[in-house]
């Protein structure tokens, strides 16, 4: 149950009304994502020197630049992905079953396709 709901609400579906499946454009950055098991932000030790750029670019002008050992505080991220897998539903399926709810926040039926954008976590991934 817990894997169900966790699917359906980090689930982007969406069906322009013309019927065609809009895909999402890459690549695709989800601000405050952590990108594996168990992520946090907060205090982190660098393993090694780098550079902080302003932007997410190595091209971009280097802000300030971090010894290996010290420590730095992360206050959010993000995951960008490049390239999204894709999945196609077999047979009907229902999820995200709330309490007091009287329907799933999610049906999706034979033939819909999901497109993976990534992991989230705790048996979670988070879909378009």
């Amino acid at each position: 149950m817990k894997l169900q709901i966790s699917v359906a609400l980090a689930l982007l579906f969406s069906v322009p009304a013309a019927g065609a499946q809009e895909k999402p454009s890459l690549p695709f950055s989800d601000w405050g994502s952590c990108p594996f098991e168990c992520c946090t932000y907060g205090d982190w030790r660098a393993t090694k020197a780098l550079d902080a750029h302003q932007d997410r670019s190595d091209k971009s002008p280097v802000s300030f630049h971090i010894a290996a050992g010290q420590s730095v505080r992360a206050v959010t991220g993000v995951v960008i992905t490049t390239k999204y897998g894709v999945t196609q539903v077999m047979k009907p399926i229902k999820l995200g079953y709330l309490r007091d709810a009287k329907a799933p926040k999610l049906s999706l039926a034979a033939g819909d396709v999901l497109y993976t954008l990534h992991y989230q976590g705790e048996a979670s991934d988070l879909f378009w």
